[in-house]
């Protein structure tokens, strides 16, 4: 039988220390009440059981913020290799060409990736950080004045600078499909690609590190 010490709430994730032993020690996740979240169970630093409840609203923040947003970077960063592998002098015009085809195909999946990943953070995630009730994100930011800078600034600006990393990777998968091959030798076109991709790169960054000091500051829970 467990017995709860503490409780303690985070990012979506509620934890309660408990003593004594599981009957059953291999399971490790099951549904908890309906519209709780799902429990599961952990080891704590000192060997002791710790029970883990996954809000809903924790799971779509992870879903928002590990998920698609670490597969985003994951396609951004595979895009910027193949960019600079297609700068090598001594590859050779069917090796160029190559190398172009699996930049386009990485180009458009970045670009799917991230209309994904933003869209979730616009219409599902931001609405609950919005929200004026009590023990709301928006909420608990107001009721302290030190920290105005992340509801005037931080909150206002991230869905503006995710959605420039969305519509320049969008605008760079446009470019290559656009031109295919002749972006071989087409050098502006391949500049201005190169340009919006790494306005995409450096938004997504800005985005991402902003979203997880927000989260760590006031969770969604």
């Amino acid at each position: 039988m467990l017995r709860a010490s503490s409780d303690h709430a985070g990012n979506g994730l509620t934890s309660r220390r408990a003593g004594g032993m599981l009957k059953d020690p291999g399971r490790r996740i099951g549904r908890g009440p309906r519209g709780t979240g799902s429990v599961g169970t952990a080891l704590g630093e000192q060997g002791e059981i710790v029970i883990v409840d996954f809000t809903y609203r924790g799971w779509w923040t992870t879903v928002h913020g590990v998920v698609l947003g670490g597969l985003f970077m994951i396609t951004l960063v595979l895009v910027l290799w193949e960019l600079v592998q297609l700068r090598d002098d001594e590859l050779t015009p069917e090796g160029a060409a190559a190398r172009l085809r699996w930049l386009r195909r990485l180009l458009v999946a970045t670009a799917v990736v991230s209309l994904v990943t933003v869209a979730v953070g616009t219409w599902v995630i931001d609405p609950w950080f919005h929200q004026h009730v009590a023990g709301s994100p928006l909420e608990l930011l107001e009721a302290r004045p030190r920290l105005t800078f992340w509801t005037d600034i931080v909150m206002e600006w991230k869905e503006r600078i995710s959605w420039t990393a969305a519509l320049s990777a969008c605008t760079a998968a446009f470019i290559t499909v656009y031109f295919g091959d002749e972006l071989l030798w087409h050098r502006r076109a391949r500049r201005l690609m190169t340009a919006f991709f790494l306005t995409s790169f450096a938004a997504a960054l800005c985005a991402g590190v902003m979203g997880m000091l927000l989260t760590k500051i006031v969770p969604v829970t």
